[in-house]
């Protein structure tokens, strides 16, 4: 769904792909701290994204690798100057946590509007799947995989475990008749 305004947004619910135009806001850019990608520990890069009726949306451009101490400043990449398409899925915002006092000002623990000093659509952020241009420096967070995995058979174990239970008991129950 192609996004003009925030209020198309609250008729949505989390993982609706949207598509987004407008221009990022660098400056207020912010590191999400402790995020992994493929086994990785790294940070997602959240930017706001100014849509051409100038509302804002919090965007996860994606995940860069993290540094060697938690406390070192971390420079986040520049996103793209010119107008920008991209392609994403909608996220919640996630519940507020305390930063430490010792945190670089650029960084955060968790993706909330409260913690950028501009006024924010405060529903849900967008994760991006695709940009135009595309970005070089930031890694795409893939969507998670979902499959059936183990579950089906775990569960079919457990049927059949329930099943056997009454027999279990009559035999038990026809042992102690006898004795």
């Amino acid at each position: 769904m192609s996004i003009e305004n925030v209020s198309q947004m609250d008729n949505l619910k989390q993982w609706g792909k949207v598509s987004l135009s407008g221009e990022y806001l660098d400056a207020e850019s912010k590191l999400v701290r402790k995020r992994y990608l493929k086994n990785s520990l790294g940070f997602w890069v959240l930017t706001p994204f100014r849509l051409a009726n100038n509302e804002i949306v919090l965007v996860n451009r994606g995940w860069i690798p993290s540094a060697n101490s938690s406390k070192s400043e971390i420079s986040i990449p520049m996103s793209p100057t010119q107008q920008v398409l991209l392609e994403g899925y909608l996220q919640p915002m996630e519940k507020f946590k305390e930063n430490p006092a010792d945190l670089p000002s650029n960084q955060i623990n968790d993706i909330n509007v409260e913690k950028f000093k501009i006024n924010i659509y405060p529903n849900f952020y967008v994760q991006v799947s695709k940009s135009s241009p595309a970005e070089k420096d930031i890694g795409i967070i893939y969507l998670p995989e979902v499959s059936n995995g183990p579950h089906l058979s775990y569960a079919i174990q457990w049927i059949l475990f329930a099943l056997l239970l009454p027999i279990g008991w009559y035999v038990l129950l026809k042992n102690e008749d006898k004795n």
